[in-house]
């Protein structure tokens, strides 16, 4: 059973890239290194002149609640049980 949920507040990020590993690693990131790749992946934050600033305020209160991760995905994660626990490994209650 699924259930949407209108609100949620995010306290944990993953920022993925494929390693081609047989198993994953995750590396802490510095909250500077999360508002780093968040910016990169949010280009109105830094070419919409008009919005910049909104974008900008609400990526960093995203950063100041949430645990910022590099998650380099390995093969293990094509076990929906490996992966489900890797993930519950970094999830806060």
């Amino acid at each position: 059973n699924s259930k949407f949920n209108e609100h949620c507040i995010p306290q944990t990020l993953f920022f993925s890239q494929l390693s081609g590993s047989e198993c994953s690693h995750v590396l802490p990131l510095s909250s500077a290194e999360t508002m780093a790749r968040l910016v990169r992946m949010n280009p109105w934050s830094c070419y919409d002149r008009l919005t910049a600033a909104e974008h900008l305020a609400v990526l960093s209160a995203l950063v100041k609640q949430s645990a910022g991760y590099s998650l380099l995905a390995g093969k293990d994660l094509l076990d929906t049980e490996t992966s489900a626990n890797l993930i519950a490994d970094y999830t806060r209650d």
